[in-house]
């Protein structure tokens, strides 16, 4: 079941997501237009998956950095992905999806 929770204190909100959670590992993925928010937003370990930013990357390339960093990372179908991205959310949900990960959407909007 999803939860929608409305804040102002995300950084903690997330936190305790992601303690409730207890998964296996916790990727952060970000644009580079949204690093620095990924960045602020991990006070618990989780590993930054960077990609470009705007329509330009929404290529196979994009996919496949994000599946090659979960699958060298060890992430499992236990692991939780967390999307900060802006306009490249749809890369963000296909590598979820075929990657059989659960999913905090942290989309630019929700921001």
């Amino acid at each position: 079941m999803q939860k929608l929770i409305f804040t102002n204190e995300v950084k903690d909100a997330l936190a305790g997501f992601v303690a409730e959670m207890s998964p296996s590992g916790v990727y952060i993925l970000t644009d580079t237009n949204t690093r620095a928010i990924g960045e602020e937003l991990n006070s618990f370990g989780g590993k930054l998956i960077t990609i470009g930013s705007g329509d330009e990357c929404k290529t196979l390339e994009s996919i496949a950095k994000v599946w090659e960093e979960l699958s060298m990372s060890g992430a499992t179908r236990h692991s939780v992905m967390i999307r900060a991205v802006g306009a490249a959310f749809q890369v963000a949900d296909l590598c979820r999806e075929t990657m059989q990960r659960g999913e905090i959407p942290l989309g630019g909007y929700s921001l």
